[in-house]
């Protein structure tokens, strides 16, 4: 249930004087200095401080009821367990010092644990839809007052900037026949963008949702035009470096020896890279190359950082050490960069990858292996200038990053166009087009940040291939699941610490190839998205 949108570090407490005296008069300060158990929370929507001590409650209690922001809707744990008894009752103990709202819009509450002297934890709040709503948990750190007003301003305004991004995003569209009208005058066959923006583009994004076959289907028909080796000299891929001597082994190679790619997926995850179409676009690219003479052949390279399986990593520590300190997207944009910058081929490069690294925005990124906070596409602009970048995405639902649809883009406009036009595949220009004017919000993890804006600003060309309702799942690529392969999960899943993991609803340890396949050949071709009741 307890969301942390922010990392810091400690506050110590201040007084309510000194605080007035340094905020200005958009802040309102509120001295309580009183346990979490000494404080009413029976109207938890009616101020910041009754919406953190309910929420603080619900922690205790294991449950889960609405009184956050929609913002955060997706963050929070569905399966919440109760606190252990000592830990509710530190929650309980711990003391309230102020409450701090700025422009009636954003509170701060700010809480101290006895077990956690050093630091504060701030509650966040916004006023959403006519309630106070929880929008996070914080751990604050200051060494004098200043740090500390300079911590209430730059989170409350940046609190209220996302806010007001929210906003945006519930404005629906009524000219919707504008739309149509575009795509009427300005659709294209989804190949024909494709190859237009290779052609003229040093660097091509397509940026994809995973395991998606209608999507690898479009890309498997562009490697098929003649016109794609004429524009295209290199094709990067969102594989780890390591992969690289497979790669090279599999393209450069007379005989098609499909199971060195399976070796590359293999090595992609703890438990593999189960995306059969992935892996048939790289089958039908060694096709294409094979049809081509010795100049003309296309390289393949694997952009992503390391994964250290490849190495056959045998401590959790030597695996954390491997990891710790890459930035997925410095290091595709540089492998991206170091190709071009050293190529005589005049040719340009298309680089498959997730959308979520290939929009153009300064969204920041955050969790694990992401340093510097901006995506691959980003970064590349600001290498080779945004018009040397063309990135494309695909028509799809909210998603976000851990996989939980929220719904249909733009409170579902651009289905009714799609669906006014037919349902045809298509592909245009968000330049200049109601569609690229509308605010970004296919990314649930980025759609509030007020550097996302529109759809224009994150990307440059829109496919639409069918209505999501119809679309269905990639057969898995179960022929990855050899016994030799499980043998080895079971090994990686022991140093991680995460044998009783599960996968395909099997715990780590006792996974069996026999079974495992059978599932996955049972399972077979479902519906892509679980789209929310």
């Amino acid at each position: 249930m307890k969301t942390k949108i922010f990392t810091f570090f400690s506050l110590p407490f201040l007084a309510v004087s000194v605080f007035a005296q340094t905020l200005s008069e958009d802040y309102k300060v509120i001295s309580v200095n009183k346990k979490v158990s000494e404080i009413s929370y029976d109207k938890p929507y009616e101020s910041p401080l009754q919406n953190y001590v309910a929420c603080m409650r619900l922690w205790i209690d294991g449950r889960d009821e609405p009184i956050h922001s929609e913002m955060i809707d997706h963050l929070i744990s569905k399966n919440a367990k109760p606190y252990p008894e000592k830990a509710s009752e530190n929650l309980l103990s711990s003391k309230i010092g102020q409450v701090v709202t700025y422009k009636d819009s954003v509170g701060l509450v700010f809480r101290k644990e006895k077990s956690d002297p050093d630091y504060y934890l701030v509650g966040f709040s916004q006023w959403e839809n006519g309630k106070w709503l929880h929008k996070g948990e914080d751990l604050c750190h200051a060494k004098n007052m200043n740090e500390a007003a300079k911590y209430i301003e730059s989170h409350s305004t940046a609190i209220l900037k996302c806010l007001r991004q929210y906003y945006k995003q519930k404005i629906v569209s009524t000219d919707t026949l504008a739309f149509l009208d575009y795509l009427h005058k300005n659709g294209q066959k989804p190949v024909a963008l494709l190859i237009n923006s290779l052609k003229n583009h040093k660097i091509v994004m397509y940026g994809e949702q995973h395991f998606r076959k209608n999507s690898w289907d479009l890309l498997n028909e562009l490697i098929r035009s003649p016109d794609f080796s004429t524009a295209t000299g290199a094709v990067f891929m969102e594989l780890s470096i390591n992969a690289q001597p497979l790669l090279d082994d599999f393209f450069s190679s007379k005989e098609k020896n499909t199971n060195l790619i399976l070796n590359v997926f293999r090595n992609e995850e703890l438990t593999g890279w189960a995306d059969r179409g992935m892996y048939d676009f790289l089958v039908a690219l060694w096709d294409t190359n094979a049809k081509l003479p010795e100049g003309k052949k296309i390289k393949v390279f694997a952009a992503d950082f390391p994964r250290p399986f490849y190495n056959n990593v045998t401590t959790k520590e030597q695996y954390e050490d491997l990891t710790k300190a890459s930035d997925r997207n410095e290091y595709m944009a540089n492998a991206v960069e170091n190709y071009i910058n050293s190529t005589t081929d005049k040719r340009n490069c298309l680089f498959v990858v997730g959308c979520g690294h290939a929009y153009k925005s300064g969204a920041l990124l955050r969790g694990r292996w992401q340093t510097s906070g901006k995506s691959a596409a980003n970064l590349l602009c600001e290498i080779f200038g945004k018009d040397s970048v063309f990135t494309i995405c695909t028509h799809a639902p909210i998603i976000s990053n851990n996989g939980i649809i929220l719904g249909k883009t733009r409170k579902g406009i651009f289905d009714w166009v799609f669906a006014q036009n037919g349902n045809i595949p298509v592909a245009f220009d968000f330049k200049d087009s109601p569609f690229g004017k509308e605010p970004y919000d296919a990314d649930a993890d980025i759609r509030y940040d007020i550097a996302t804006g529109s759809y224009a600003n994150n990307y440059d060309g829109y496919i639409f291939l069918l209505p999501p309702e119809e679309e269905l799942s990639n057969m898995p690529l179960f022929e990855l699941f050899t016994d030799e392969y499980i043998d080895e999960i079971k090994r990686r899943a022991k140093v991680l610490n995460c044998e009783d993991d599960t996968f395909y609803g099997m715990k780590l340890k006792d996974l069996n190839q026999q079974v495992l396949t059978n599932k996955l050949k049972l399972e077979g071709i479902q519906k892509r998205w679980n789209f929310p009741e």
